[in-house]
Order: structure tokens, then C-alpha cells, then sequence
């Protein structure tokens, strides 16, 4: 006998692989900035599924990617410091300022080692990533020190310290990519 029962909407096929951005939010508990901070640091990007069920304009993700993001350590870093900016929210609207001060000064932080690590699991494969930092910190020497555009001088002197450090290390070692690295952000400029 032939089964002639229908299957549910949205228990087959692309409604199960992929989520909209919402939708992750709300499993995740975390708010907008947060979630895309999460996102840049692991390395989730968003997914264009061939079917499109909640809209055209929605942004969807995998449910895989979001449930890797769910064991994220940075998870409860980020609700402790959502935690702890209400409570200094709180103690500035009751007008206890020596409170919170205290309380900034307390500031929950975290580190990213573990996520590094992660990432890079040996030394040349932080090498080999290591050309789209030295292209921005080479971008970022040339650039003008303005304070209409927030960009601090003191971040331009440094990196044009740094960009003159890499230059160094590329004459005495001798290597090519950093020339190339310098043509091509003088190119964008000019």
C-alpha cells in the first residue's frame, strides 16, 4: 500500500538546513553586534540556499554553522559582559557613581587564544595568512591622520613603524611578496 500522507511544510529539505539571521540570533541569545563579532572571530559566513523560504531579502545561515557557534567558549564572555553593562547602566540611572565606576573598573574580559590556536595549529599556517594584515598595516601608514574620519595618529605612526619593520625584514631576507604588497597599496592610492 501507498502512503498518500503529505509531510509537513518545513520538516524537509532546505527549511531544515538553513536558518535566517533572526532565527540564529534567538538560539543563540545573543543580540546583533555580538553575533556578527562571534561570526568574523569563527569564520561563519552566510549561505544563499537554492529555496528561499522566509524571503528573498533574509540572510541565511547553515543550522550546522550555528550549532558550532552554540559550544563557542565567547558565548557566555559575551552574556557576562552584557550582564555586567546592565548592572553599571543600572547603577548610573540611580545616580551611584562611585558604584559604577567600581563596577567599570570590574569589567569582565576575554582572550582569544584558544580561538588563534584554532585556527592556526602551527606556525606556518599563521605565516601564510599573514599578507592581508601586512597589506592593511601598509594601507594604513599612507593614510592621513584625520580626526574628521577618526582615524588616530597615533595608529598611523605605528603602523608606519610597523610597515617600516616588515620592509626591513623583507631587504635583509631578501623576499619579493612585500614589494608586491607595497606596489599594489600605492597602486589603490594613486
Amino acid at each position: 500500500m501507498v502512503s498518500n500522507l503529505k509531510t509537513k511544510k518545513g520538516t524537509l529539505g532546505t527549511a531544515v538546513l538553513y536558518c535566517t539571521r533572526n532565527q540564529a540570533l534567538a538560539r543563540l541569545q545573543l543580540r546583533l553586534p555580538e553575533f556578527r563579532r562571534l561570526c568574523i572571530l569563527k569564520g561563519v559566513h552566510p549561505r544563499e540556499p537554492r529555496r528561499k523560504l522566509a524571503g528573498q531579502n533574509k540572510t541565511y545561515y547553515h543550522v550546522k554553522d550555528v550549532a558550532f557557534l552554540q559550544h563557542e567558549p565567547l558565548l557566555a564572555a559575551f552574556r557576562a559582559q552584557r550582564v555586567h553593562a546592565k548592572k553599571v547602566r543600572r547603577a548610573k540611572a540611580k545616580s551611584h557613581a562611585a558604584g559604577a565606576a567600581r563596577l567599570e573598573a570590574q569589567a569582565p574580559s576575554y582572550t582569544l587564544d584558544a580561538l588563534v590556536r584554532e585556527r592556526y595549529p602551527s606556525f606556518g599556517d599563521a605565516l601564510r595568512d599573514l599578507g592581508d594584515p601586512l597589506t592593511l598595516v601598509h594601507l594604513f601608514a599612507v593614510l592621513p591622520a584625520e580626526r574628521a574620519h577618526r582615524i588616530a595618529p597615533e595608529r598611523v605612526q605605528a603602523a608606519k613603524r610597523y610597515a617600516a619593520c616588515e620592509c626591513e625584514y623583507t631587504c635583509v631576507t631578501q623576499s619579493l611578496c612585500s614589494r608586491r604588497r607595497q606596489t599594489a597599496v600605492h597602486c589603490i592610492l594613486h
